[in-house]
């Protein structure tokens, strides 16, 4: 896609969120291209046509509805034809088990939703600003969780 530094795919089925996340990227100075989902079924529909829209990251939230989003991985990373895309769980979940599914199902972050949008651009430019070549290739305990 021309002019556009990175193609971000949300997938988030409360409204407030949505908002809230769109908000932060508009406030970034990269060029973007926003798609927003709702539902874990409408995100695995979307990826299993063919698509103009190929997203290099993943906004993942764990509890959606239809599927959630942790079934959403593990089908994601079943598929060769994704196997590069970098996934952000992210989630008010603070559950270590959720955590740790994640983590073992392929996830490559995950960020707690911060509450302020102050917090959330900064969690978004360390997200984008991540050499995730490096980072798929050693993926460790260690850098899983983002802390902002």
């Amino acid at each position: 896609m021309k002019n556009v530094d990175l193609n971000i795919l949300l997938v988030e089925d409360c409204e407030i969120d949505q908002m809230f996340f769109k908000k932060a990227i508009e406030s970034i100075s990269m060029k973007t291209k926003l798609v927003i989902l709702n539902d874990g079924e409408e995100l695995m529909k979307y990826l299993g046509k063919e698509i103009d829209f190929k997203p290099h990251i993943l906004f993942l939230d764990i509890q959606l509805p239809k599927k959630s989003g942790l079934e959403c991985l593990k089908e994601i990373r079943l598929n060769s034809k994704w196997s590069e895309l970098c996934i952000v769980i992210y989630s008010n979940s603070k559950n270590d088990i959720d955590v740790e599914k994640a983590f073992v199902n392929g996830a490559n972050i995950f960020l707690n939703k911060p509450n302020e949008i102050d917090k959330l651009v900064e969690a978004v430019k360390r997200v984008f600003s991540i050499n995730w070549q490096y980072l798929t290739s050693s993926m460790n305990r260690d850098t899983f969780i983002m802390n902002i």
